[in-house]
This record gives structure tokens, sequence and C-alpha cells, in this order.
């Protein structure tokens, strides 16, 4: 499974060698802005990895809104090539016809 995002201090030494959980924070607070998740959904699609697997990590995301995921999955789907995007657009477009 992908990650968008990992918080990189989720658990912090106690400065005896010791990890601590860090308290509760508000969601406000713990969610990275959502350029970090931009700049993640194109690092992932710059090394490679599947746009299914990439549209599965926007999914599951926690923290974002609704709006957000679509806003980056259309960010995701515009980083790739313009011909794999027209025939899968278009192949969406007969499956509903």
């Amino acid at each position: 499974m992908l990650v968008l995002y990992r918080e990189p201090f989720a658990d912090v030494a106690d400065g005896r060698g010791r990890t601590q959980e860090r308290g509760a924070m508000s969601v406000a607070q713990q969610s990275p802005p959502l350029a970090s998740y931009r700049d993640a959904v194109t690092e992932l699609m710059d090394t490679g990895e599947s746009f299914g697997d990439i549209e599965d990590a926007i999914d599951e995301a926690v923290g974002l809104t609704p709006d957000q995921k679509a806003a980056l999955w259309l960010f995701a789907f515009s980083l790739r090539d313009q011909e794999v995007q027209q025939l899968e657009a278009r192949a969406h477009l007969a499956a509903v016809e």
C-alpha cells in the first residue's frame, strides 16, 4: 500500500532512548498542507507507480476532504501521458453511453 504522507514525528524520543507517542493534536494541526500531498503524488508519478495504486493512496489518505481528494486525483490524472488520458476518458464515456 502506498502512503502519500507519513507524519515525520509521530513518535518522539524522550531523551533517555525511549520512544513516546505525541499527544493528540487537532486535525488541522496534524494534517500536512495540501501541497505536501501534491508533491507526494508528483513523486509517485515520477517514479512510475501505477495510476491505480496512486488512486488508492489518494482515496485512503486520512484528513482530506472529498474535494481535496478529487483535486489530487485530477492533478495525478493530469500528470499522465496525454494519449493515455484520452484513451481512458473515451473508454469511460463509451461505458456510460
